[in-house]
């Protein structure tokens, strides 16, 4: 009966326009953070320099989260202390590039966040990996743009899906 009247619930639901219900807040790791660092690895490769596209990304992945951002988004380099900095929710956005349609180069990322804290603030699973085709130069365009505008609404707390629940604000104690 019980189950019966779950049904009866979820499918008026779905007939009055409502749709999944996302959380109202952030995950915990946004808790007390001060500032944003990205921090990219794109994998070594024979169709481009990945070095530049690497650059070109992480310009692309700052100047992107740091839009409306109520923290400062900075880039920071390989072995630089901020990534485990208490305060710091860093961005670790890794690249891999590939033979794509008419020989074409295709990246395929993943933005995840990271936080180095004593309390269980991990996420473990965050966007879903992306791809995009780069430019014969190796240079990302608009549809590398657009994917990474779609990673990180799902991954900044303050990007949140606007169609859903919209923007989420930071939880502060």
């Amino acid at each position: 009966m019980a189950r019966l009247r779950a049904t009866f619930i979820a499918a008026a639901a779905l007939l009055l326009g409502c749709g999944p219900v996302t959380a109202s807040t952030p995950t915990l790791l946004w808790r007390d953070a001060k500032k944003v660092a990205v921090l990219c690895l794109v994998a070594p490769t024979r169709l481009l320099d990945y070095r530049d596209l690497q650059s070109d990304l992480c310009r692309r992945v700052v100047a992107n989260a740091g839009l409306n951002a109520p923290l400062p988004v900075t880039e920071i380099a390989h072995g630089d202390p901020q990534v485990i900095a208490s305060d710091t929710v860093a961005l670790l956005v890794h690249a891999s590039v590939q033979a794509g349609p008419q020989s074409t180069p295709l990246v395929a990322f993943s933005i995840r966040p990271f936080r180095a804290t004593a309390e269980q603030t991990a996420q473990l699973f965050s966007a879903p990996p992306r791809a995009a085709t780069l430019g014969a130069d190796g240079v990302g365009d608009a549809a590398l743009d657009a994917a990474i505008d779609a990673a990180l609404s799902e991954t900044l707390p303050w990007r949140a899906d606007e169609a859903s629940s919209g923007p989420q604000p930071l939880i502060e104690r």
